[in-house]
Formats: structure tokens, C-alpha cells, sequence
């Protein structure tokens, strides 16, 4: 039979790879092999299948630190490009202005038409040389003449009347004399210069000329001329020197009106002993008034001067309100000196030493 002459594999010829009615027939062994390898790897999953859910392969690596602060470093970045611009602005804006400044100076120095130190010295050496004038000496001022520095202008009612009219003044009352100086000849030359300044009597004229006029009865006749000198609001007097003493006063003008005097009394030329002596100005009035004054207070001057002196006894004055030691009788008073005749006031000095 046809079929019976087929081979199969139990046969011994497929077992021997040979080759029946003309089909090959693979080895057993490689045929083995084969079927090994495929139960192989039905057991194991292959290596390419992934599963739906799992995302291990797939998943990102965490960023890095590098990667973290590239941000950062890219805005400091940006930050520090801003601050070269704006200093590079800076810069370009002060060299224009620079540049403009020198610009303006080089015009004004171009356009500057004063002359230099050397056109001045050509123009001088060119100009004709004049002699320069000659110098005046200085005019010689007259002994006892005050010479006036600008002061300050002062609106004081009294400097004003005495620079436009003239001005009259009195101190009514007795004076405060005060003595800088010790000694038994004190009192009675202090009760003179409290008779001497009681209610006297200043006249100053527009031409810087005044007037010292006493009420006191030994001294009476006795009229002393100087000059005067404003300074501000105080009416400087030159000294006014008699035979026993020298006196230099200063008015204030200025309220309370005062008058400050100092009284230097002197012996053969030498001064002896000072005396310092504070007054009221208590009447003012535009003019030349001095007569007027000198007879309204002639009569309320009632000091009288001892000039005979008891041994150890200190005169004092009588009839103004002064007080003291107690002194002798009043002698008569002294007639009023005649012209010519003695000076009652040296003859007082000379009895009080």
C-alpha cells in the first residue's frame, strides 16, 4: 500500500534525517532544541512588554541645583548689565557737560576784551609821565580845639536843639561829690565843689563853644569858656582849668539826662586830690539861656564857705542841707572880689592847710 511506504517519525528512517519519497525530514535533535527554546520562553514575560499602569519608566529625574539657581544667576545677571548701562549714562552725561563748560569758557576767554597786564604797561610807558602832585602837610590844629570823628547818628531831642539853636541846661539841687582820696583837706575842698556845682548852669552854642557858669557865692563872677564834642548821644567838654583846679565833665543826653564831672584840685601846677562828682539834669531849653539861669538860681544856692578855720575843726557847708561835724560861728561873708584883688578861694585853700 501506498500509505504504508510514507514515513513518519516513529519510523527509522525520520529518526535518521533521511530523506523519504522525496520530502527532507529535520534531525531530532535540532527539532528538540526548538521545542526547548519555545517552552523557554513561554514561561517568562518578554523583556519589551511594559505594563498599562506603571509609570517607573517613564518618570522625570528630579532637577538639579545647577538647573535651581540658573534663575537666579540670570536676573543678577540682568541687574548688573542695568547698573553698567546707567553708569555708562553717568559718564557720558558729565564729559557733555564738561565739554560744554570748557566750551563756554574758551568763548569767554576769545571774546574778553579787557585789557591784559601787558596792554596797561604798554599804555603806560606810551602815556606821558606827569609829576605827581605834592603832598600838603597835615593843617596844625589850635591847642584847646576838639576835632570831630564820625559818630553814629543819634535822634535825640536834645542833640538835635543843641546842634540847630543852642541849649540851656541846669542841675537844680545839691550834687553828689565823691572824694578819691584822704586827708584833712578833703572836707573843706568837697564842701567847695558841692558850692561850686550846686544849680549851675551849662550854655552850649551851635559852634561847638559852651559856657560854665556857678551860683556859688564866693565863686560868683566866675565864668569858664571851653569847647565840646558830640559822640553819639554824650556831649564831650574839654577841660576847664582855674588857678586851684582842673575840671573835665561829659552830659549825657540821652534820659535821664545826667551830668558826670571830675574835679582835679590843684597845688602850685600838681594835683593834689580828685574828686568825682554826679548831677541831674533836671531843665532843658533851646538857646543861649545862660544869663536867664545864672540869675533864677543865683538865689536858691544858699551854701556859704568858712574859709577861717578853727584848729582840728572840719568846715562844712551851711544852708543847703549839709550836715557834719559842728563848726564855729560863721564870720561875715567875704565882699565880692574886686578887680585886681585876691581870689577868696585861694585865700580858702590856703587857710585850710
Amino acid at each position: 500500500m501506498a500509505d504504508d511506504d510514507r514515513t513518519t517519525p516513529q519510523s527509522p528512517a525520520f529518526a535518521q534525517g533521511g530523506v523519504v519519497s522525496g520530502e527532507a525530514s529535520l534531525p531530532d535533535e535540532h527539532t528538540a532544541r526548538v521545542r526547548a527554546r519555545q517552552s523557554d520562553g513561554a514561561r517568562e514575560e518578554p523583556q519589551t512588554m511594559h505594563r498599562v499602569h506603571d509609570t517607573t519608566v517613564d518618570a522625570q529625574p528630579p532637577p538639579s541645583s545647577t538647573e535651581l539657581a540658573e534663575p537666579s544667576r540670570r536676573q543678577r545677571r540682568r541687574e548688573r548689565d542695568r547698573r553698567a548701562e546707567k553708569r555708562a549714562m553717568q559718564w557720558l552725561v558729565g564729559v557733555f557737560v564738561g565739554l560744554g563748560g570748557a566750551a563756554i569758557l574758551l568763548v569767554n576767554v576769545l571774546l574778553d576784551d579787557t585789557p591784559t597786564k601787558t596792554d596797561t604797561t604798554e599804555l603806560a610807558e606810551n602815556a606821558e609821565v606827569e609829576p605827581p602832585p605834592p603832598v600838603k602837610p597835615p593843617p596844625r590844629r589850635a591847642p584847646g580845639v576838639f576835632t570831630t570823628a564820625p559818630t553814629e547818628a543819634v535822634d535825640i531831642p536834645a542833640i538835635r536843639q543843641l546842634q540847630s539853636d543852642g541849649l540851656t541846661i541846669a542841675a537844680e539841687g545839691l550834687p553828689e561829690v565823691i572824694a578819691e582820696n584822704t586827708g584833712d583837706a578833703v572836707a573843706p575842698l568837697a564842701a567847695l565843689e558841692t558850692c561850686r556845682f550846686a544849680f549851675s548852669v551849662w550854655e552850649f552854642s551851635p559852634n561847638r563853644r559852651f559856657r560854665f557858669m556857678t551860683t556859688c557865692a564866693p565863686l560868683e563872677g566866675q565864668i569858664l569858656y571851653g569847647a565840646y564834642e558830640i559822640r553819639g548821644g554824650r556831649v564831650h567838654m574839654s577841660p576847664l582849668t582855674t588857678p586851684i583846679a582842673r575840671i573835665t565833665s561829659v552830659f549825657d543826653a540821652e534820659r535821664p539826662a545826667s551830668m558826670k564831672t571830675r574835679v582835679e584840685s590843684l597845688l602850685k601846677g600838681e594835683v593834689m586830690m580828685s574828686f568825682e562828682v554826679n548831677q541831674r539834669v533836671t531843665v532843658m531849653r533851646a538857646g543861649l539861656h545862660g544869663e536867664g539861669f545864672h540869675d533864677t538860681y543865683r538865689a536858691k544856692n544858699t551854701i556859704t564857705l568858712h574859709h577861717q578855720l578853727a584848729p582840728g575843726r572840719v568846715p562844712t557847708p551851711s544852708g543847703g542841707g549839709g550836715g557834719g561835724r559842728a563848726a564855729p560861728p560863721p564870720p561875715p561873708a567875704a565882699p565880692p572880689p574886686k578887680a585886681g584883688g585876691k581870689d577868696p578861694l585861694l585865700d580858702l585853700l590856703k587857710g585850710g592847710q
